[in-house]
């Protein structure tokens, strides 16, 4: 079973850094890369819309899933927002290892 997960989050650009600087400053995510601007195209309450996002690409732990979808929840600016984790099955193993340390320590204190 996986302990690294890749979540997915789009967000308005004007909001993506500080929620990408929120989830690293309280230790739920070891890094999040905000993408150059996409074009999503989706249907809200009954209306087609076409919106300019950022993709935040949040690095964090299998123990760390439920407080970062509360935190996104509760600071993300729409009312449902676009969060999907994706396991991490394999890779670098010594980055693998400094992403499960870096959300393992205190919040917003730098890791060992």
């Amino acid at each position: 079973m996986p302990k690294c997960f890749l979540a997915l989050i789009s967000a308005p650009k004007k909001n993506a850094l500080d929620l990408a600087r929120l989830l690293v400053n309280e230790a739920v995510a070891s890094c999040v890369q905000v993408s150059q601007a996409v074009t999503s195209v989706y249907y809200w309450q009954g209306k087609l819309c076409e919106e300019e996002e950022v993709l935040l690409w949040v690095k964090t732990t299998r123990a760390k899933l439920k407080s970062l979808k509360e935190l996104v929840c509760k600071h993300h600016p729409y009312q449902v927002p676009e969060l999907i984790f994706v396991p991490i099955k394999g890779g670098h193993e010594a980055y693998l290892e400094w992403l499960i340390g870096s959300v393992n320590r205190n919040p917003a204190s730098p890791p060992v």
